[in-house]
């Protein structure tokens, strides 16, 4: 099977040192997964990110210029031409992009018009429920509705995304896909709870990732030590909490750990702490049960109910209750067992190979209707 992503993100994951979104961590993975089961793999991606990575082996094609053209009309005369002739010349099977955003219609476009079946990822919660028309500009909306209308397979990240897309696209091939996880060379040690000695908190601060929450949070537990993971910053109420937490006693600021780093970074922690207000399915979760470190987050946010179901962590009902979780958590007698049950539920559960051989048992069972 010859299969092509889109990804503008990918080559700065690829090229390390610079900051990505957890949906170019998971796509990363993915890809990994399907060249080590014998498929053949390519991402489509920005212009000059052969020479921006260099050495690679995920194969990369290159499309446009991020930048080129005259910004409200590059996207008809440059980008979507650019993409129909990168796709055409690769003559995939399937063409799959993730997020909402543009450029997914730009593909899905390019895939139509090719006759090239076109595979939806989700990659949050909103994307599914009535919140995709409430955060999203009107072409940004449409040409992701667009991708939805004509896809051929949305693949979910939990049973709310798989649930909702049914109720809206009934007659719709789903297919139910968790994160999965690729780490290259040997996990580091489990350390014990002796040797923790933070809350880490990763993720790039923006709106969503609510980091007013994780102030309030911190300003309440002034005797507990806070390190924040994440470089990227935008929205002014993100700014002004960002501003807000240089202040603070307990808290370091580390900015951006690259990925090689970031299980070290996390097996020293007590817990990895999740304010957002919504997720689909977090990879710094698969990242911290990697480093055996346990959970802290809302109910809504723990996909599937797999960290309570399996004691990963704390879950909780609401932010109040974020503070005597933490602390229960940082005593817990249970702790160094439940460090070890991180890392067996991931290695059990998510392994990169095992999660995308279900993205080709849909695409074989797609083909067969």
């Amino acid at each position: 099977m010859r299969l092509l992503f889109f990804d503008m993100q990918l080559p700065y994951l690829l090229k390390g040192g610079s900051p990505t979104g957890g949906a170019a961590v998971r796509q990363y993975a993915i890809v990994k997964g399907l060249k080590e089961l014998d498929q053949e793999v390519g991402v489509l991606t920005f212009k000059g990110a052969k020479d921006f990575v260099g050495e690679s082996d995920i194969e990369l094609l290159e499309c446009y210029d991020q930048k080129a053209g005259m910004k409200n009309l590059r996207v008809f005369y440059l980008q979507i031409p650019a993409i129909y002739r990168a796709i055409k010349a690769y003559k995939p099977d399937y063409i799959l992009t993730k997020a909402v955003a543009l450029t997914t219609g730009m593909t899905a476009f390019a895939g139509k018009l090719l006759n090239i079946p076109f595979i939806y990822l989700a990659t949050s919660n909103k994307d599914a429920d009535e919140r995709f028309d409430e955060v999203f500009n009107s072409s940004v909306k449409w040409s992701s509705r667009f991708a939805l209308n004509y896809a051929k397979m949305i693949i979910c990240q939990n049973h709310y995304q798989y649930e909702n897309f049914q109720k809206r696209y009934p007659h719709k091939k789903l297919s139910l896909m968790h994160n999965p996880f690729y780490y290259q060379g040997e996990l580091p040690e489990i350390l014990p709870q002796s040797e923790r000695g933070y809350i880490a908190w990763v993720a790039n601060f923006s709106d969503v990732k609510n980091v007013p929450a994780a102030l309030t949070i911190v300003k309440k537990l002034p005797e507990v030590q806070f390190k924040f993971a994440g470089s990227v910053k935008w929205g002014k109420a993100t700014l002004e909490a960002y501003e807000e937490l240089k202040q603070c006693p307990n808290v370091e600021l580390l900015g951006h750990i690259d990925r090689k780093n970031i299980i070290g970074f996390l097996s020293k922690a007590y817990a990895i702490m999740n304010t957002s207000h919504l997720e689909g399915f977090s990879n710094t979760f698969l990242e911290a049960f990697a480093a055996g470190t346990p959970v802290v987050t809302r109910e809504e946010i723990d996909p599937d109910d797999l960290i309570a179901t399996n004691n990963l962590g704390k879950i909780i009902k609401n932010y109040d209750e974020f503070p005597e979780a933490i602390c229960s958590l940082i005593n817990d007698p249970g702790f160094d067992d439940m460090a070890i049950r991180c890392r067996n539920y991931l290695m059990n559960n998510h392994d990169h190979k095992v999660q995308t051989q279900k993205i080709i048992d849909s695409l074989n069972e797609l083909s067969i209707n």
